[in-house]
């Protein structure tokens, strides 16, 4: 998992574009307006974690989510689906 969508996306995501099994978290500092929508066009939604990392980040990044102009169901694999299917491919966790 690359943290904060590697500091700088426009950096970070191009580096990740091509390894499937890397996913970015949007967790850390907060980021500009436009930097999810641009590491959901490079890596698509599935790759995406939501997290949080400081003090009262929590709210700003939940919001960048909800506000982003994508899909209901990016926002949810973002925002869950996508940490659940991480953690059952990868630890066989079960429901």
């Amino acid at each position: 998992i690359m943290a904060h969508l590697g500091g700088n996306c426009y950096d970070g995501i191009p580096a990740i574009r091509d390894c499937e099994n890397v996913w970015a978290d949007i967790s850390g500092s907060i980021f500009r307006a436009d930097d999810l929508i641009y590491a959901v066009e490079s890596i698509g939604a599935d790759r995406i974690l939501f997290g949080t990392d400081l003090p009262g980040s929590f709210v700003v990044n939940y919001g960048q989510v909800l506000e982003a102009n994508i899909s209901e169901d990016e926002k949810n694999k973002i925002l869950y689906k996508n940490t659940l299917a991480l953690f059952d491919r990868n630890f066989k966790i079960k429901r």
